[in-house]
């Protein structure tokens, strides 16, 4: 017993040390953001302009009322007239900012005519990899939005090495820590700006959160308001989450409102990119931010991780030994309405009809047939799976699943919202609804928003932390007091880690697969797949038949040479839904 607890302990810490050093750094996403410069090109040698500057490339011109940064690039010499911050996106180089960042304003064009520049000039684009050596890259505009005051430009030579920022996948919501990342111009007066080249090229890192989401109502513009400070020099810059994703780009201060802050969503962006081919990483896994915590902290919740296990150890060898001790069924995890044939015989009683399974999930018993007798013996069971309740629905008489008292089904658990989602049957279809949870409701893998018709095959997880989860058709339902079995006729068997099997029964329906998360249903997030990618139909006499939707990357059967518009599936076939990430078997099961 004493090594078997060494050993757990040890295995908590090699866990923990493996997790910590898998947790993206925040502080890495600084090295995607870089300064930009918005410049015009100087067409005649005014006042003998060309000859200040040296052999770095670039003079300030410490003029206390006027001052000037002349520089010089490919042989061309430019006037800088402000800066901004660009992060990266790309491989290939496309770095996103404002508009305004790289437009003329008011006071540019003045400028340009007090120093006799001429009209109709326009702007120059630079991002500074760095002053000591003096080394700049020129930008081309891909696209610029002036209502959501967004850019996207590409700078092909910039260093390669500069690292892509990943998109957030999670669900961006008020109060989620956050970080800006920019040039802000009160840090420049700071620390020396242009005159100290080792640190012009640095970002200020500022810490808040997300206060709220605002839609702009002339121009239906989605920003958020943060507290992440932010100055003149830091638009442009990316609002990015603890694991260094990101979530919004910046634009301004809120005038009138000390400490407050806009930024643009990046539903915004994203279709722009789509409209232009810009290739974009989106993270794969959901940012938690508690795994950005300090090491003091970690070590704090391995201590508390370690005395549980201590306790669990004492726990198990007292019922060894017959000491039983019993549960008080106060605020249990997990509370639940079961039958007397469903008992294990390792369920512990605690009094009357409440019993308590061997994973602490409590139970209270009822006798079947006099619950069915009175509910007119017309319900569907859900099949329970990995120690969920029992899920059983009558006609006409909907079951709510919460974690509040007054639900039918209780999950005492703070993932689970008080009422977290409503299912109903009314004797020909099974109904499920989404009743607005924190967390979610889970159907085929996509979170549901609104009341939707319950498929055969169907399985529903409670929260994308899978506090519960329940089956329908997967392998039998309980139907008018008799149990029909349901197994399905084949299954594309996932043959990616990141992927579900989908179950095919002969009841010719078409199956949508996708990355739409409310208009299919199987929801598979992948970049190579479009929002209704194909279709799966399988009729009366089971024969498969696989239809691509006009799909972007397109849908191939047996080899990714091999591209379909439509194809009838032998078992064993193999199908490829845009690139070979994602791929699965078809298998006949009877």
């Amino acid at each position: 017993m004493k090594k078997l607890f060494y050993l757990i302990i040890l295995l908590i810490q090699f866990i923990s040390f493996n997790c910590l050093a898998e947790v993206p750094e925040q502080s890495e996403a600084s090295k995607s953001v870089v300064r930009t410069w918005l410049a015009v090109e100087i067409k005649e040698d005014l006042g003998g302009v060309k000859d200040i500057i040296d052999a770095t490339g670039y003079k300030f011109l410490d003029d206390s009322e006027n001052p000037l940064t002349i520089f010089t690039y490919n042989e061309k010499y430019y006037i800088l007239l402000g800066h901004g911050s660009s992060y990266k996106i790309s491989q290939q180089n496309h770095f996103v900012t404002n508009s305004h960042v790289v437009s003329f304003t008011e006071e540019d064009k003045a400028l340009m005519e007090n120093q006799g520049l001429g009209e109709n000039i326009k702007p120059t684009v630079f991002i500074v990899e760095s002053l000591k050596p003096f080394k700049i890259h020129k930008g081309k505009e891909i696209w610029k939005d002036k209502q959501k005051d967004l850019a996207l430009l590409q700078y092909k030579t910039a260093n390669p090495e500069i690292p892509v920022l990943k998109f957030s996948n999670n669900q961006i919501q008020k109060s989620l820590p956050i970080n800006s990342i920019g040039f802000p111009s009160s840090s420049d007066s700071l620390s020396g700006g242009i005159k100290t080249p080792e640190n012009y090229i640095n970002p200020s890192n500022s810490e808040g959160i997300l206060r709220r989401s605002v839609i702009e109502p002339d121009t239906g513009v989605k920003q958020w308001e943060h507290s992440s400070a932010i100055s003149p020099g830091s638009s442009g810059g990316p609002v990015v989450n603890k694991c260094g994703e990101i979530v919004a780009t910046n634009v301004k201060g809120i005038p009138g409102e000390e400490g407050a802050y806009a930024a643009i969503d990046l539903e915004m962006l994203i279709p722009a990119l789509k409209q232009n081919n810009i290739p974009f990483e989106q993270a794969t896994s959901s940012c938690d931010p508690d795994s950005a915590t300090s090491v003091k902290t970690i070590y704090i919740v391995l201590g508390i991780l370690v005395l549980l296990v201590f306790i669990l150890i004492l726990y198990l060898f007292l019922k060894k030994e017959n000491k039983k001790e019993e549960l008080p069924p106060e605020t249990p995890p997990i509370k639940s309405k079961v039958y007397w044939d469903q008992i294990e015989s390792d369920w512990t009683h605690i009094k009357d009809n409440h019993y308590v399974d061997p994973y602490g999930n409590h139970h209270y018993v009822q006798e079947r047939e006099q619950l069915d007798k009175e509910q007119n013996n017309d319900f569907i069971e859900l099949k329970p799976q990995r120690n969920s309740p029992v899920l059983r629905i009558y006609k006409n008489k909907p079951v709510t699943v919460g974690r509040g008292s007054q639900n039918d089904i209780v999950v005492n658990n703070e993932k689970v919202s008080k009422r977290h989602f409503v299912i109903s049957y009314d004797g020909n279809n099974l109904y499920i609804e989404d009743l607005n949870s924190t967390n979610g409701t889970i159907v085929n893998g996509r979170k549901i928003y609104s009341k939707e018709v319950l498929k055969f095959g169907s399985s529903i997880i409670l929260t994308d932390h899978a506090i519960c989860e329940w089956h329908y058709g997967d392998h039998e339902i309980q139907y008018n007091g008799h149990t029909e079995l349901i197994k399905p006729f084949a299954k594309l068997k996932a043959m990616n880690n990141n992927l579900q099997d989908i179950n095919l029964h002969k009841n010719g329906k078409e199956i949508s697969i996708g990355k739409s998360k409310e208009n299919v249903d199987i929801h598979v997030n992948n970049k190579f797949v479009s929002r209704i990618h194909c279709f799966v139909v399988v009729d009366n006499r089971g024969v498969v038949t696989l239809i691509d939707n006009n799909s972007l990357n397109g849908t191939f059967h047996n080899s990714l040479n091999t591209k379909v518009n439509r194809a009838t599936l032998n078992n064993g076939d193999i199908i490829y839904l845009g690139s070979g990430e994602v791929s699965y078997q078809f298998n006949i099961c009877y």
